[in-house]
């Protein structure tokens, strides 16, 4: 599984021998997380905080690998709809997503190996989202959430 997105970011790569170092803050803009309107890039917006991703490469003659992290804190609602008034809330849920790779290039044979597991992964059109995991308030409508998270390799 490839993910995939195009996301509005801000990049600085860092390149050290056979080493490529990355890091990366990122919004949403044509692949957005889904939420209570669907999927809107208002959820990564509302945290106030950016996607935040890094990886390192690294590059022998043969063989290409690498890993990466990325974390982003999702705000699914400011306000709470109740039947006795309407509450600000402050409800967020967090994510973390790893990644792997290997490439072996032996002429003609080429190797691939890539693994990933991820939470809340829509955004990069992958199987996720996230769920109500419990109302902690009844009276404001105050939620707390839980990522879905899956493994591909």
């Amino acid at each position: 599984m490839q993910s995939v997105g195009r996301n509005p970011q801000i990049r600085v790569t860092h390149k050290v021998g056979h080493a490529s170092l990355i890091a990366a803050v990122m919004s949403q803009r044509d692949f957005a997380s889904l939420g209570p309107a669907g999927s809107c890039p208002d959820y990564l917006r509302n945290s106030g905080i950016p996607e935040m991703q890094a990886q390192a490469h690294f590059t022998i003659p043969v063989l290409k690998f690498g890993g990466g992290l990325s974390y982003k804190i999702l705000t699914p609602r400011l306000s709470s709809e109740m039947a006795n008034g309407t509450y600000k809330v402050d409800e967020t849920t967090a994510s973390l997503s790893a990644m792997g790779f290997m490439k072996i290039t032996l002429k003609p044979i080429i190797i691939k190996f890539q693994g990933r597991y991820g939470e809340n992964n829509t955004d990069v059109l992958g199987i996720g989202g996230y769920a109500v995991k419990e109302v902690v308030n009844n009276e404001t409508g105050q939620r707390s959430y839980t990522p879905f998270y899956n493994t591909a390799f």
